[in-house]
């Protein structure tokens, strides 16, 4: 016999953690918008798409200095390989995404007009309303269905 340990939360953990997740949201929301109010000031970018597809986003100040998250393009897919799976990456797998699935969190919306998603095979769920070269492209070049 093999004795296994199931985990689950209960109520009170489940409430706990929910009012965790709301704290956390309103403090984000908070010091993003006391960065774009700095930001503003000084004349800084809030958001920005450098033409080779790299957005920036300004998230909050820590001691003084701007805190931007970055996408990462191909330097990405190669440190962690993904780029072997790819057509002519080297390892014969040849991955189209014809039958896979993937949700990803990305710089902004997936242009879903793009030919590589005109059969329906993106489901943009966060809201994002902007269309972001990066996006469109990590699903597209990476072959994969993006949602």
């Amino acid at each position: 016999l093999i004795n296994t340990m199931v985990y689950t939360q209960d109520t009170q953990q489940r409430a706990w953690l929910l009012q965790f997740a709301s704290d956390k949201a309103q403090e984000w929301q908070m010091k993003r918008a006391e960065a774009e109010s700095i930001a503003t000031k000084l004349g800084m970018p809030i958001r920005q798409t450098y033409t080779d597809g790299v957005t920036i986003e300004l998230q909050r100040f820590e001691a003084g200095m701007p805190i931007y998250y970055m996408t990462h393009n191909l330097s990405a897919a190669r440190t962690i390989s993904t780029n072997k799976v790819w057509p002519s990456g080297g390892y014969g797998f040849s991955l189209t995404g014809s039958t896979d699935t993937l949700g990803i969190w990305d710089a902004g919306r997936v242009r879903l007009e793009h030919q590589e998603f005109a059969t329906n095979r993106v489901t943009q769920v966060d809201g994002a309303t902007t269309n972001s070269n990066h996006a469109t492209h990590a699903g597209s070049g990476c072959s994969v269905l993006s949602i």
